[in-house]
């Protein structure tokens, strides 16, 4: 028996279990080769023969998975699709892309999904990437991806990308060079009893954030190369120096609080004094 309305084909392969409908090409031999199921596309018009290129956007061949809703066989839930990515106007030149379709519930509609086009861009909701991948769901304007970008995240609204991992592990961006691959680092890492943001150079941790603390992982300067340094708190600016391991304060510094006069103070070195004096514990030079 044969489908014979609806759905056409010439070759069918119909059957009522598992094994009545599986096909497979196999290849026994010992030399690299395939086994390979072509699809083939000329624009002549005539069977066998060639010299019609094909045009831009030409379909060249496509799965296609149809399904039976109740009422017909005309309901697509699925494709694979190859399509000419420009014109065939010389021989051997024959760019093409694949894409990728899906149909959303309530619909009998595929919609294109993810295409990998001529250049190997991949569009996840896009058909023209910015880069090597794109993914969409809306457009951010005219905007697009700078030069050498291989990620681009677009969305007509907030844009966001998750690192899930469980507690007690380490979600971190490396970026490395020729020699190294972890020239530096941006890392969170959680559990343990501390969550903190780690900054990283050189293959060692450089910055410590957690819980409203900045810590330094080695001598450190903060400058600016143009303009005043400014720090503006809500409350008072304190500076405080305590044991390596935080176990005592040796000394607090309060601008505008009760070791100074308020005000604006300019050109300060702050540096530890040798005194038992609370007020001496911070001297400015």
């Amino acid at each position: 028996a044969q489908v014979t309305s609806q759905v056409l084909a010439e070759f069918q392969v119909l059957g009522t279990e598992y094994v009545d409908t599986r096909m497979i090409l196999g290849n026994f031999n010992t030399a690299n080769d395939p086994a390979e199921f072509v699809f083939l596309k000329s624009d002549s018009g005539t069977i066998g023969t060639t010299g019609t290129a094909l045009v831009d956007n030409d379909w060249i061949g496509a799965i296609t998975f149809d399904v039976d809703d109740g009422s017909d066989f005309q309901s697509p839930s699925a494709r694979i699709a190859a399509f000419a990515d420009g014109a065939h106007v010389n021989p051997n030149d024959t760019p093409g892309r694949l894409a990728f379709y899906t149909t959303s519930d309530g619909t009998p509609t595929l919609t294109e999904r993810m295409r990998i086009d001529s250049a190997g861009d991949v569009g996840i909701g896009t058909s023209d990437p910015d880069s090597m991948l794109h993914i969409m769901d809306g457009s951010a304007g005219s905007v697009t991806a700078p030069a050498s970008t291989r990620l681009t995240l677009e969305s007509d609204g907030n844009t966001y990308m998750s690192f899930l991992s469980p507690a007690a592990n380490s979600n971190t961006i490396f970026f490395g060079a020729a020699d190294n691959n972890d020239v530096g680092k941006i890392q969170y890492h959680h559990g343990s009893g501390t969550n903190r943001l780690v900054i990283g150079l050189a293959s060692s941790d450089r910055l410590y954030y957690s819980a409203g603390t900045f810590a330094f992982q080695e001598a450190t300067t903060i400058s600016t190369t143009a303009g005043a340094l400014t720090v503006s708190p809500k409350e008072d600016v304190v500076f405080r120096v305590q044991d390596e391991d935080g176990s005592g304060v040796y000394g607090l510094y309060n601008f505008g609080g009760r070791n100074s006069g308020a005000g604006v103070a300019t050109g300060l070195t702050i540096t530890a004094a040798a005194s038992s004096s609370d007020d001496d514990y911070l001297r400015l030079v």
